[in-house]
């Protein structure tokens, strides 16, 4: 049978539940597997106990998904008011608000980790410690588990922090003779405590915090917007009776997304190495460096060729450099704007023959269309660094990230995807009775 006893609450220090028995019976391991390859042992048979092994081998450890015995499924109060006027000349002025309050969201914690024990020294932020700090393999394991034999034991809870709102402007005005025009200012903010994955491990594990997975912090969500601008105009030409030509453009600007700047490495002990936010020095020589050599003990880079690099780094980087003294936050930094437009031609025709009239269209849609123009225009920019330091938490130094064996100290490079590159699409519609 599988035992958990209580705690005092996740985010009191302690988990809810913190103590996982080893005692598996019937109830405690519901699946298990087996493996044969190029084998005809295993005949169908609609007997399900046919092929069990009549003495299955446990494993010697395992891994648990858990709920919380009062888990409530997602819940949030949502606020909207709108306002539509109409204005002087036609035009169409709305705004409109909307806010969403968390009311239950999901959160993961593991129960079979154990609590921290000391604190990193103050150059590298107080940051808890674990048990598991300095330690491998099966040491490191015992160290970390409340139970020993149990790998992780995620638990999937409840939590009403969060929150996100979004204010929309918009001005637009249908205009004589066939034109059309429209422009809107959008900004939205959401933050919550964990952006959830496919599996309640990933979930958990892939989080990114000061004090460990188990004790997240409200941070800027995965999916926060900040600001976007729309604007989209089209103008419908008559040929005739049964033609007419529609040109159409669609400009938008936004911040393209959030990012978080981290450290490689296991700085914490948890176990889980990328998941530790940074702690930004005030100056690199607040750090403790070590030089990066190569396997057999050669030099690549020096520890003040390292710090030349991180000092450039924060330089060029606003974002972090404005967290000195500080950790940098979950999707804290805000990716620079991007500007695209694309047009789009749609020819509609008619053509009679005798009682039936065969209608057809033809489109001809350029996306990004500014890159066709100018190859600068529309690209998207990428993180050059996601972790600009490396942790080794053996010798407790740092050292620069490389990038394909270099120590660059520019924040972003440009994207070379489908999406910032232009693209052109023809299409072809028949439309009948």
């Amino acid at each position: 049978t599988l035992q958990i006893r209580g705690g005092s609450g996740l985010f009191s220090g302690r988990p809810p539940f913190v103590w996982i028995s080893d005692q598996v019976g019937n109830n405690g391991i519901l699946t298990g597997s087996l493996r044969s390859d190029n084998t005809t042992n295993y005949a169908f048979s609609p007997n399900v106990d046919q092929h069990i092994p009549a003495n299955p081998t446990l494993p010697s450890s395992y891994a648990l998904a858990l709920t919380e015995r009062n888990f409530r499924f997602p819940q949030t109060w949502r606020t909207n008011i709108a306002i539509d006027k109409q204005l002087k000349g036609g035009w169409v002025a709305t705004l409109e608000a909307i806010y969403s309050k968390t009311v239950n969201n999901i959160v993961y914690y593991n129960a079979n980790q154990v609590l921290s024990d000391s604190t990193l020294n103050a150059a590298n932020g107080l940051r808890p410690i674990f048990p598991g700090a300095g330690l491998s393999s099966s040491a490191q394991n015992n160290a970390m588990r409340e139970n020993d034999f149990v790998t992780d034991a995620i638990v999937l809870g409840n939590t009403n922090a969060g929150y996100s709102y979004s204010i929309t402007a918009k001005l637009e005005k249908q205009f004589a003779k066939n034109w059309y025009a429209m422009a809107a200012y959008n900004f939205g903010e959401a933050k919550d405590m964990i952006t959830g994955g496919s599996i309640a491990y990933s979930s958990w594990r892939d989080n990114f915090t000061v004090n460990g997975n188990n004790r997240p912090d409200l941070a800027y969500s995965d999916f926060d917007q900040r600001h976007r601008v729309i604007a989209a105009g089209t103008y419908r030409l008559n040929l005739g009776k049964h033609s007419t030509t529609s040109f159409s453009a669609f400009y938008q600007g936004y911040n393209q997304g959030r990012a978080t700047l981290r450290l490689v490495g296991d700085v914490n002990g948890d176990q889980l190495a990328g998941n530790d936010l940074m702690w930004v020095p005030t100056n690199a020589d607040d750090l403790t460096w070590s030089d990066i050599k190569t396997s057999a003990g050669d030099v690549i880079y020096t520890v003040q060729e390292q710090k030349d690099a991180f000092t450039a780094y924060l330089a060029d980087n606003a974002y972090a450099n404005g967290r000195k003294g500080n950790y940098t936050e979950r999707n804290g930094l805000i990716l620079p704007w991007l500007n695209q437009i694309d047009l789009g031609i749609q020819q509609d025709f008619a053509i009679k023959t005798g009682n039936t009239t065969q209608r057809f269209q033809l489109r001809l849609d350029l996306y990004n269309a500014g890159n066709l123009i100018n190859s600068s225009w529309g690209v998207a920019d990428r993180l050059v660094l996601t972790a600009p330091l490396t942790y080794n938490i053996k010798n407790q130094t740092y050292n620069y990230t490389m990038t394909n064996g270099e120590l660059r100290t520019e924040s972003y490079d440009k994207d070379a995807s489908l999406n910032s590159v232009w693209q052109m699409q023809v299409g072809v519609r028949y439309f009948f009775n």
